[in-house]
């Protein structure tokens, strides 16, 4: 009995100095790796770039006002002024990372008072999706959600007025980090609120009071919203049924199909394999949790106020927020799957990063070729592959290098505190979902059905064009430079 009590008595040190050394060696390749091979984060990067050189001339205005989803934004231009915006926004990811996980161990730990797995897991989705598309204000508010989560937690007992300014200070900070994970929080904490509120024996007044304190901050800050003329997106709902079985395959990895869904049945099984031996069992609250967040998953649009792949979000949250509220036998054979599974997730996306360097440092060396005031369309071939998916808002990074337009920067003046200059003001992308490259294909026949690409050959005097081509595969394209995966034209000026 000494030596089994021992061994359990050792588990928890050990899962911490496990958990921080496999954090620490995610976040290693940050140090190394220049640009992060995530779709998102590229655009963002750009953005920063604009953001932390305001006074420099350029196709783009900057203005700021009561919105949400602006961590990177705030964050990055501040740490700007003291490294470089690459090292800043790399920073800033890190510091994502080690949030994510941090925050999980903590939320476990409010919960149950001891460590558990829940560091293992959140290590193993780590480098799935969002996080891996570079979504980086959701993720950042996300484990912001869990600090928020594990604070309630805490404060069950306290008075409602401690509760109440708890409250209101996270749902600031989740308002200013991404609106989205605001939403992820407060449902989380509704449903742990949900048995209390129906009890028979509970006051309708006591009742009234904690939806006031829960319902108040958010009402507040959607108010002065509403009366800035500021909005959380546009007005796009799109749902896509058939995506929500395919998201639970191609959660993992962004970078490899095959590993996604090994790796979606390796955790499939070990759930089964963990359930079976009763090592697995979700509390009351957790079962509530679970309930909600499957709900949510179903009922979610794959467009949400024009922001795509809102649905896949709720995966990531569940798989960071639930292992608080489950009971889970401290397995060394389930801790040894989660770092195989969190190795193997890691490992391979690191590698894609490593071998798309190269190309961005080709897109880099072409801005050269552009004049600044020009305007640059962003188009994708017919040849190019998944592969080739996150050098998609490369060509954006020219904005802030040379003081040209690209199409393709994230700067809806409602959702991003950058805008296009006046001179460019037509060019504006008209839903979030256009931000993305134009098929080439639809630009033979002299224009596109985007507001944006309408006048193609008269408003852009540069065509990126991402993926491998042969010959110039339009009249009127002067190649300037050919890189790897892309191809880099002068657009002949001309009426269409």
């Amino acid at each position: 009995m000494r030596a089994t009590a021992t061994a359990a008595d050792r588990w928890p040190p050990l899962l911490v100095l496990l958990t921080a050394l496999l954090t620490a060696a995610a976040c290693a390749p940050l140090l190394a790796i220049r640009t992060p091979a995530m779709v998102d984060y590229i655009n963002h990067l750009a953005r920063m770039e604009l953001l932390a050189a305001p006074g420099a001339p350029g196709a783009y205005r900057i203005g700021w006002h009561l919105m949400p989803n602006l961590a990177m934004d705030i964050m990055v231009p501040w740490l700007a002024r003291v490294m470089p915006v690459e090292a800043a926004a790399r920073l800033f990811f890190g510091v994502t990372q080690l949030l994510l996980v941090s925050c999980a161990v903590a939320l476990e730990f409010s919960v149950k008072r001891r460590i558990g797995l829940a560091g293992l897991v959140a290590l193993a989705v780590l480098f799935s999706l969002p996080f891996a598309w570079g979504l980086v204000n959701f993720s950042f508010g996300l484990g912001i959600a869990q600090w928020g989560l594990a604070a309630w937690t805490v404060f069950t007992a306290r008075p409602l007025w401690q509760r109440a300014l708890l409250h209101a200070a996270v749902v600031a900070a989740l308002f200013a980090a991404h609106f989205f994970a605001l939403g992820i929080y407060g449902l989380v904490v509704g449903l742990i609120e949900l048995p209390p509120l129906l009890h028979p024996r509970l006051q309708l007044r006591r009742a009234g009071e904690l939806v006031a304190v829960l319902a108040a901050p958010v009402l507040l800050l959607l108010a002065a919203m509403a009366a800035t003329g500021s909005g959380i997106g546009e007005d796009v709902f799109e749902w896509d049924f058939g995506l929500k079985l395919i998201w639970l395959l191609r959660f993992f990895n962004v970078y490899d199909l095959r590993v996604s869904v090994g790796l979606a049945a390796a955790v499939a099984l070990l759930i089964v394999w963990a359930s079976a031996r009763r090592g697995l069992r979700p509390t009351s609250v957790g079962l509530r949790i679970a309930a909600g967040l499957a709900l949510l998953y179903l009922l979610l649009p794959r467009r949400l106020f024009g922001v795509a792949y809102v649905d896949v979000r709720v995966i990531a949250a569940a798989a960071l927020i639930l292992p608080a509220f489950v009971h889970m036998q401290r397995s060394r054979a389930v801790a040894a799957a989660l770092v195989l599974i969190a190795v193997v997730n890691a490992g391979v996306s690191v590698a894609a990063w490593a071998a798309l360097a190269r190309d961005y440092d080709e897109f880099r060396a072409s801005f050269v070729a552009l004049a600044p005031g020009t305007a640059v369309l962003t188009a994708v071939a017919a040849e190019s592959g998944a592969a080739d998916a996150p050098l998609y808002y490369a060509p954006t990074l020219a904005a802030p290098a040379r003081g040209v337009f690209v199409a393709s920067l994230y700067a809806a003046g409602g959702m991003q505190p950058l805008a296009p200059a006046p001179a460019f003001a037509q060019l504006a992308v008209a839903q979030a979902i256009d931000y993305l490259p134009v098929p080439l294909a639809s630009l033979g026949a002299g224009g596109h059905p985007l507001r944006h690409a309408t006048h193609w050959r008269r408003d852009y005097r540069y065509l990126h064009v991402i993926g491998s081509l042969g010959a110039t595969p339009l009249p009127g394209l002067t190649e300037l430079v050919r890189g790897r995966r892309f191809v880099l034209y002068e657009v002949k000026r001309g009426p269409a």
